[in-house]
């Protein structure tokens, strides 16, 4: 059916030619062309063709076609019986003197011809079938295809990828359609299984240029026996409705596969939509730049794949390849040595003449898509416009090969039956032969089940990889496939033997790389690498200048009472904490690389974790020492009296980082966006038992906040310019609640660069919190007490300079009030003077 280019000779006289030489061939057992010919021995079973339908591309006139010639036979008056009149599903069945059906050439008709060869019980034997066969019902057991499925041609496709070093970031832009579907799951499931990295773009043709798409991944598995099944509960009709959700124009499918950097493209067109598909997708490669450094491959190619009706086309096809299989005949070599071309020649009038009546249209030469030969047709010699006018079109080896299927199977079904055959007998021998034929390789059948589509392996066939030329100047070979007759198939093993160079699409046989446009990095900018030291440096110079204002007036009354050794500690604590901004602060962008950026990470909650803990551990030690003072419970309150639980603390984080490090490290990870190309480097454990350490040394921070809390809320009465205990009830709130909490959420959907300095800010917002908040009322006081600026009112435990907390206020005693006994002897420091009154009252000694 239809036309083949400017060829003169149209495919359905070509096909026809080639069914009647091989009935020819068969009843003659010249093995001239197939060698197997010669065992079939004392087989009686003789082929001849009845009709020959013309199927025009259209499933319901070839379901037509065939159901009125076997409803015409069925009610003829030789074949009528009383028992037999009443059922016509009965005689077609059980009288029909039918062999089996050949044909049809096209993939939509044979398909549904299935049914009727189901309905008939005779075997159906296609030269052209490449759908999946998805149907595992007992109708698929009387069919077969000596042309391989699309699952078996993906195979090759994706074999001669790898051979082109194409074996990454693959694209598939494909039409929602029904074949266009079937091919995406077959070479989806193919790249799946071969580990390849590969994305989907989806479109929806409507036939005047418009149409549609996006990343979309089909929700079948594709079994490489042919069959199918859900990768999930739903349909397939679920999953083609999950497409047509997806699908949008050609211009945005080919926009995500240029968002997405992929640099190998598949492209899928069907027969019914590349006249309006190619055109649009050549337009959109151009618009987005995608025609040098881009590779495409067109899958199942159709005639459309030879415009060039414009330069964007022609820019597109240019550097372009697909797959054919070829037939003996291509390789047989001269028109006078290659014996199928001279098999081909030698016919006679008698067979052109037979041609012509075998033609559906033989009443009706007019029709156009048909002509009628002449009687010298097949002798005529080349002509000088046209050398191979009358030589066989490209599938005629298939027809012929099909045709001798069905002979062979019905001489091996008749051995095994004692010279009968049933249809159901006759499908499974087809299934089972092997032999080499016209169309190149062997034709044989991959799975002889009944109960599975009988389809044809795409390594028996022989296979040449075409390149097309850029700037229209034809077409190039540069490899092929030759499958090993003498030992079983391996898929394994398909090895493609260079011939030529590839010559891409800027015209030199350099491939384009990289294989994938690469993606933002998003490596740190040098400003905000800047921008961060810069405030971790102020940060840890507050931490120093203070230490340093403590050292110096340290003997000062507010310095001493606020115990200088412990607070030159919360220094040195801010100082780690505000020093974990440098962990995060390089990446490859300055030439780091990944062992050291390992290395880096690995420092972070290091500095982090014993950073918090240290000031943690001082404020408590601190605020413990001045409520043990007050207790009047020693003479002496010295440091390693109480600094007992700070070292605990300290020392437990530490012995958890060291076996976190150990047996958990952070690794610097760099995490790829695999649809864009995108990735973000950051420092992560790839070992999920780090939550095993990170509990522990969560519960003892929260341990060391508990006793803190505990210690602020004993000495809450202190004034503050000796205790911090109120800022401390305000510190951690004001830390988790209002800065930390608020800018993790935000960090979430943030930009990797200002995720930086949101995080820089939340790291350091705890050492500057803790700095303010903690220096900030002793800086006021001293400031007060340097300009002679009076106090205010006396408080409890406050009159005239003098401060004692833990005294009621009812029962004064010389100027200030105390819970002791009158008589107890106490001694004072007040506005620089000792005054005792007293020998009991423990002192505060600054010594450890």
């Amino acid at each position: 059916t239809g036309f083949l280019g400017d060829r003169d000779l149209i495919r359905g006289v070509s096909y026809t030619a080639a069914a009647l030489l091989a009935t020819k061939h068969f009843n003659e057992r010249n093995s001239s062309l197939i060698p197997e010919l010669e065992d079939v021995g004392d087989c009686n079973v003789t082929l001849e063709i009845d009709k020959v339908f013309d199927t025009e591309y259209d499933s319901h006139q070839s379901l037509r076609n065939v159901w009125n010639s076997l409803l015409q036979w069925a009610l003829s008056p030789e074949n009528q019986t009383e028992s037999e009149s009443s059922s016509i599903n009965n005689t077609t069945q059980q009288q029909i003197p039918l062999c089996a059906i050949v044909g049809p050439a096209n993939d939509f008709p044979a398909q549904d011809l299935n049914s009727i060869a189901f309905a008939a019980n005779v075997p159906m034997v296609s030269p052209y079938r490449t759908r999946i066969v998805r149907d595992r019902s007992r109708k698929q057991r009387m069919s077969a295809s000596v042309y391989p499925d699309l699952l078996e041609i993906a195979v090759l496709v994706v074999s001669y990828l790898q051979h082109l070093k194409r074996n990454e970031f693959v694209a598939i832009l494909y039409p929602f359609s029904d074949m266009g579907l079937q091919k995406h799951q077959s070479l989806s499931v193919v790249l799946e299984d071969q580990g390849i990295t590969h994305s989907s773009s989806v479109y929806v043709v409507d036939f005047d240029g418009r149409s549609s798409s996006s990343s979309s991944s089909s929700s079948y598995v594709v079994d490489f026996d042919g069959s199918s099944s859900s990768s999930s509960s739903s349909s397939d009709l679920g999953s083609a409705a999950a497409d047509l959700l997806q699908a949008r124009s050609i211009e945005t499918a080919v926009q995500r596969i240029y968002e997405s950097g992929y640099r190998t493209v598949i492209v899928v067109v069907d027969d019914e939509e590349g006249e309006f598909a190619l055109p649009a997708i050549a337009d959109a490669v151009d618009k987005y730049g995608m025609n040098e450094g881009y590779f495409y491959m067109f899958f199942e190619p159709t005639e459309w794949t030879m415009m060039f009706d414009s330069d964007n086309l022609a820019k597109l096809l240019g550097g372009g390849g697909f797959l054919i299989p070829i037939s003996n005949q291509m390789l047989g070599g001269a028109r006078t040595t290659d014996p199928i071309t001279v098999s081909w020649t030698e016919q006679d009038a008698a067979f052109a003449r037979r041609v012509n009546e075998l033609n559906p249209d033989f009443q009706n030469s007019s029709k156009a898509g048909f002509q009628l030969v002449e009687d010298d047709f097949f002798r005529q010699g080349p002509r000088e416009d046209n050398p191979n006018f009358n030589l066989p079109e490209y599938l005629s080896g298939f027809v012929y090969d099909a045709v001798i299927s069905v002979g062979l199977g019905a001489c091996a079904a008749a051995r095994i039956q004692g010279g009968s055959v049933s249809g159901l007998d006759h499908a499974k021998s087809i299934r089972e032969v092997d032999f080499v034929g016209w169309s190149g390789g062997r034709v044989k059948f991959g799975k002889p089940e009944l109960e599975r589509g009988g389809t044809r392996p795409g390594i028996s066939l022989n296979w040449a990889a075409t390149n097309i030329l850029p700037n229209k100047t034809g077409l190039n070979v540069p490899a092929l496939f030759f499958p090993d007759n003498s030992v079983e198939l391996d898929y394994s093993q398909i090895i493609w033997v260079d011939v030529h160079d590839y010559v891409f699409a800027d015209d030199t046989t350099v491939p384009p790389y990289p294989l994938r446009t690469p993606g933002d990095q998003h490596y740190l900018p040098s400003s905000f690498r800047a921008i961060g030291l810069a405030i971790m440096s102020v940060s840890i110079l507050a931490a120093v200048v203070l230490a340093g204002w403590v050292y110096l007036y340290r003997n000062h009354r507010i310095l001493k009472a606020s115990q200088p050794n412990l607070l030159y500690v919360v220094c040195a604590g801010t100082i780690l904490q505000s020093s974990s901004v440098v962990t995060l602060s390089f990446d490859e962008g300055v030439g780091w690389t990944e062992d050291q950026l390992n290395r880096l990470c690995n420092f972070l909650p290091w500095l982090l974790a014993t950073g918090s803990m240290v000031v943690t551990g001082a404020l408590y030690t601190k605020l413990w020492r001045v409520h043990k003072i007050l207790q009047f419970s020693r003479v002496r309150v010295k440091l390693s009296h109480i600094a007992l639980p700070m070292l605990f603390m300290i020392v437990a984080t530490m012995v958890i980082l060291a076996l976190q490090t150990a047996f958990a490290p952070l690794n610097w990870v760099r995490q790829e966006d695999v649809l864009t190309g995108d990735s973000i480097g950051s420092c992560k454990s790839t070992d999920a038992g780090i939550k095993v350490w990170l509990v522990p040394l969560l519960l003892v921070d929260l341990a060391a906040t508990g006793l803190l809390t505990y210690a602020a809320y004993k000495t809450r009465d202190v004034d503050k310019a000796y205790s911090e205990s109120s800022w401390i009830f305000a510190l951690y709130p004001i830390e988790i609640v209002l800065i930390g909490i608020p800018i993790v959420l935000r960090l979430h959907d943030a930009d990797p660069s200002n995720n930086y300095l949101v995080f820089i800010l939340l790291l350091l917002a705890f050492p500057a919190s803790t700095l303010t908040l903690i220096f900030g009322p002793k800086l006021k006081y001293w400031l007060d007490d340097i300009r002679g600026i009076d106090e205010d009112a006396p408080k409890r435990g406050q009159l005239a300079g003098v401060r004692v907390t833990g005294v009621p206020s009812q029962s004064p005693l010389s100027g200030f009030t105390s819970t002791q006994n009158e008589s107890a002897p106490i001694r004072v420091e007040q506005n620089g003077s000792s005054a005792e009154a007293g020998s009991g009252l423990p002192a505060v000694d600054e010594s450890l």
